[in-house]
């Protein structure tokens, strides 16, 4: 008659260990990115509504390069976002943020010859 192994239960310690800590002080941010991953042309200055030039985009000069383009029924211009740092999660696949809140942004990504765009979005949370 074979004898049943018995299972262990892991310890308490080593469970939340691998579940990370359940305390709300200890909790690491989590990056997640919401994005079609395809690359989209930039639109012509001439083709932006007049009325948003003149109200959204006033300080931009009519001789600055045609990088407008509209996302989640806002218009963008490439100028809005900041370089991603080189040692962030992020940079290995997006070039710049524009910050919407503490915890959320707009990313976006210049093709080599910088005439497409991919964009995406970011947001964070604690677990």
């Amino acid at each position: 008659m074979a004898s049943k192994k018995r299972r262990s239960r892991p310890s308490r310690r080593s469970r939340s260990s691998r579940g990370g800590s359940r305390r709300r002080g200890n909790m690491s941010p989590r990056t997640h990115v919401k994005t079609d991953r395809k690359w989209h042309d930039f639109v012509y200055r001439d083709d932006v509504p007049a009325k948003v030039l003149k109200s959204e985009f006033d300080w931009i000069s009519s001789d600055e390069v045609d990088h407008f383009f509209k996302y989640h029924g806002s218009w963008y211009h490439t100028s809005q976002f900041e370089r991603i740092s080189p040692g962030s999660e992020l940079a290995a696949d997006w070039d710049g943020v524009h910050p919407t809140s503490a915890s959320t942004g707009d990313l976006i990504k210049l093709s080599t010859d910088g005439e497409r765009y991919k964009i995406g979005s970011v947001y964070y949370t604690s677990s």
